[in-house]
């Protein structure tokens, strides 16, 4: 299979996205290309082919990526192959994943201004962090919600 120069610089481009968001320029390969692949489930060997990545590290970022909730493993008739496709809902399941990631980062500075007792000068970083991470998740959820309800108005 091969690719043409607009796919291959989406890929790269997703793959940066990706590093920088905190995970593999490899996850997002296999995410873009998955987005704009026929047919849209795709074999370890297809994945790395249209990806230009070996199929070992396919392998293990599509089962990461199966585990984040972006993918899913789908049967194929008379092949023992593992076709993997996105996830139908996928991309707010990893947003939700976040929100646990906020929820964590507010713990951690709560328990942090229980350690550092009353010292305000010491303490103000720390509460702005502990407040900001406490916001976000308490509106990541609601907004959560409030994409679905538009998606689903979308797709009426």
């Amino acid at each position: 299979m091969v690719i043409n120069d607009r796919e291959r610089e989406l890929l790269d481009r997703f793959g940066l996205y990706f590093e920088r968001a905190g995970s593999t320029q490899t996850a997002g390969r296999l995410v873009a290309w998955l987005m704009i692949c026929d047919p849209p489930e795709q074999s370890i060997t297809q994945l790395a082919e249209g990806t230009d990545v070996s199929k070992a590290s396919v392998s293990t970022v599509a089962r990461h990526l199966e585990e984040a909730g972006y993918l899913e493993r789908v049967p194929h008739a008379g092949t023992r192959q593992h076709y993997y496709r996105l996830r139908k809902g996928g991309m707010t399941t990893v947003v939700k994943h976040r929100q646990r990631f906020l929820d964590d980062a507010a713990a951690l500075g709560r328990d942090a201004l229980e350690l550092m007792g009353p010292d305000a000068a010491r303490l103000e970083t720390l509460r702005e962090w502990t407040g900001l991470m406490e916001f976000m998740s308490g509106r990541l959820d609601a907004l959560v919600e409030e994409w679905q309800e538009q998606w689903r108005d979308r797709q009426a």
